[in-house]
């Protein structure tokens, strides 16, 4: 395993990278604030965490892919982060230095709850709070993990196989996701599941 340490940049490409970054996402959604880095540099685990170069926040999954192509054109690692609040592992901060940080956080809407089908379509940064009060409207709840910390993503949860403590509610371990929008490495967006076969 090795890991690719991207070159440091000057000051004059540093500003031309921040103004590429806002073009894409307009001025309010691109970040340098000292403290906003700084809390995005921070978590509970033992590993090497630098302070990220900018952090971004779009608004939707078409901002989301060009930053991606973005990245790929200026060899600049992302770091997508969709939990707000304290970072339990470093698996959210970056390992490199001159590294991004794309927060999902603000991308929070839910689009969709079919109590028929038993079925909720949200975006990446909606949390376990948001979507039960939500859901409760409907006399409905979702298969929770063990205490998620306030911020927690739903998406990150189901994503990263987080175990459920309700099997009456939930009886299949993978059940939750039954399709996903995804946005690769390379930009290309796709759908997976049950939505791939309708696209």
């Amino acid at each position: 395993m090795f890991t690719i340490v991207p070159q440091m940049l000057d000051k004059e490409e540093a500003m031309a990278t921040k103004d590429s970054l806002k073009t894409i996402l307009g001025d309010e959604s691109v970040t340098c604030d000292p403290d906003v880095l700084a809390a995005f540099a921070k978590s509970h685990s033992f590993d090497k965490n630098y302070e990220p170069w900018y952090v971004v926040k779009p608004k939707s999954a078409d901002q989301v892919e060009k930053i991606v192509k973005w990245a790929n054109e200026t060899k600049t690692p992302l770091v997508p982060v969709s939990s707000t609040g304290v970072k339990l592992r470093g698996d959210s901060v970056p390992s490199v230095p001159q590294a991004v940080i794309v927060d999902l956080s603000g991308m929070n809407k839910i689009l969709n709850v079919n109590r028929q089908q038993r079925m909720v379509v949200v975006e990446p940064g909606v949390t376990y709070d948001q979507l039960n009060k939500e859901l409760g409207k409907k006399n409905m709840t979702i298969a929770g993990s063990l205490k998620p910390k306030a911020g927690q993503s739903v998406l990150t949860d189901v994503v990263e196989a987080v175990p459920r403590l309700n099997p009456m509610i939930q009886w299949n371990f993978f059940d939750p996701l039954r399709c996903a929008e995804v946005t690769w490495g390379d930009g290309t967006r796709m759908f997976t599941g049950e939505a791939g076969r309708a696209a």
